[in-house]
């Protein structure tokens, strides 16, 4: 696997990962749950990455 396909199957897992996050913050009660979502999609996008949903 090349390094170029390792990384592009890493973003898509993190994507994948954020979709989940995005997916169970709307479904939740919890709202302490729902700021940590919140607060982590944030600070990622901050950091340069940001979700395409």
């Amino acid at each position: 696997m090349t390094i170029a396909s390792q990384l592009s199957q890493t973003l898509a897992n993190m994507e994948g990962a954020a979709a989940n996050l995005k997916t169970f913050a709307s479904q939740t009660q919890n709202q302490q749950a729902k700021q940590l979502v919140s607060g982590w999609r944030y600070h990622t996008a901050k950091k340069g990455w940001q979700e395409h949903n």
